[in-house]
């Protein structure tokens, strides 16, 4: 059972914090003003919400660990512009 709606609210599940917390604390509010179906709110009221909380968290490691390597990239790109636009042809 797949629908964009579901696929949508666990995304933010897996990726929002706020929302995670939200949803852990009151999980009847948040899939009451959700836009899921009656079967997907029983499917999500019955999730196992310790995989949601490790899944959260490994989703956070993998966007830490890209962002710290894209950083890390701009910043030796900016190093190599300003040398090269520092160059002098000898």
């Amino acid at each position: 059972m797949s629908s964009v709606n579901l696929e949508a609210f666990l995304a933010r599940l897996y990726t929002d914090k706020n929302a995670l917390n939200r949803f852990l604390d009151d999980q009847a509010l948040e899939l009451a003003h959700s836009a899921l179906s009656e079967d997907e709110k029983v499917l999500l009221a019955n999730v196992d919400r310790a995989g949601l909380v490790l899944a959260f968290n490994s989703f956070y490691k993998k966007r830490t660990q890209h962002q710290q390597k894209r950083q890390k990239r701009s910043f030796w790109k900016r190093i190599i512009s300003v040398l090269r636009s520092s160059y002098v042809g000898v």
